[in-house]
């Protein structure tokens, strides 16, 4: 939208364009100190990344002025290709250096440590791993009909981005592009790892409000891992973050920084799925699955009354609150949850029974 912005007021104020060879004139306001406008394009590779411009004032540019933009248009062009040359391959170390750490290929702890050195991380005292996610990236991308340059750009810039927040926020750190998410890895400073926990979750806090900035119309989500205090323990902390990223997916949550230990039984739940998922999709059926064509069948809401009452510690009057109804209305749908499920709020096994037939509710929509 920035970009379109740009170019129709471009189109407003620089009108017929004239080709000069390897450059373009652009004609301005009549009568100003400035009548034209001259630009080269900076090339790398079949992309466009930026215009070397000058502007036109009493006379038209002579050859040799031209020659001398194209040459500073081919110099910007170089050194911009040895940048992103130098993006792509610490980009690809970085890359490898986690598909090693995730597939466990490190024949040791020793070996593991020097080549995290070598990338400018030191993981002796292990690290919280943060992953931020683009949410519905692909969505994104065929919506706004973006081509694979604009999906690289976006990445690019949402790499860096990430990149400068958390070097002003932690500089113990590794971040890397992975596809389309970005991981951190937060090692402790000095005499800090009891609160390198906190500090992610500052990071994270901070990486919020740096993405939501620069990028108007995406949302980003972040999962952050436990502390784990060793090296060999760093791929378990990148599961961490993954798991937690994948809940709140699954719960419809976007914008979402969660971190390991808040989500609770989900994390139980999330990881036993795959495995067991005929057993807890028996448990559904057998808890919530009732309800939820009830509340389908009658328009009632059952399910919602329920939740709420979760949400507020099992307090009927709160609860009622929260549902713009009276509390007796709260309790007779209660009642009518125990008749539907043979389960009672009351009994504590039922009580859990519900309540984890709750969270497979989320994770199973």
């Amino acid at each position: 939208k920035e970009q379109k912005k740009f170019l129709e007021k471009r189109t407003k104020t620089e009108a017929n364009p004239e080709k000069l060879e390897h450059a373009i004139r652009y004609k301005l306001n009549k009568g100003k100190r400035y009548p034209a406008k001259v630009s080269v394009p900076i090339v790398v590779g079949q992309s466009t990344l930026g215009y070397v411009s000058t502007l036109e004032e009493k006379s038209a540019l002579n050859n040799l002025d031209l020659i001398a933009l194209e040459h500073t248009a081919t110099v910007t062009a170089v050194e911009m290709g040895k940048e992103r040359i130098k993006f792509e391959t610490e980009t690809r170390l970085k890359g490898d250096f986690i598909d090693d750490l995730i597939t466990k290929q490190f024949q040791s702890t020793e070996a593991l440590l020097k080549r995290a050195s070598l990338l400018g991380c030191d993981l002796k005292k292990g690290a919280v791993v943060l992953v931020v996610d683009i949410d519905d990236f692909d969505k994104v991308i065929e919506q706004n009909k973006y081509n694979e340059e604009d999906r690289q750009r976006i990445r690019r810039e949402f790499f860096n981005t990430v990149k400068w927040v958390v070097d002003l926020e932690h500089k113990s750190s590794l971040v890397n592009l992975k596809s389309d998410s970005t991981i951190v890895f937060l090692t402790p400073r000095e005499n800090n790892s009891e609160e390198l926990e906190a500090d992610a979750m500052k990071v994270a806090q901070s990486l919020q409000r740096g993405l939501k900035s620069r990028f108007k119309d995406l949302s980003f989500s972040t999962g952050l891992s436990s502390y784990q205090n060793s090296a060999d323990k760093v791929e378990q902390a990148f599961n961490e973050a993954r798991v937690v990223l994948d809940i709140n997916k699954r719960l419809g949550k976007k914008g979402a920084t969660s971190s390991f230990k808040e989500i609770g039984t989900y994390k139980l739940l999330a990881t036993m799925l795959d495995s067991n998922f005929k057993e807890l999709n028996d448990f559904y059926q057998d808890t919530l699955a009732s309800l939820i064509d009830y509340d389908k069948e009658h328009d009632s809401e059952l399910v919602k009354t329920l939740d709420e009452f979760f949400k507020n510690n099992e307090n009927i009057n709160d609860a009622a609150k929260a549902l713009f109804a009276h509390r007796h209305t709260v309790r007779y749908r209660l009642e009518r949850i125990k008749k539907l499920t043979g389960l009672d709020i009351n009994v504590s096994d039922d009580k859990e029974r519900l309540a984890l037939g709750l969270k497979l509710s989320h994770l199973l929509k």
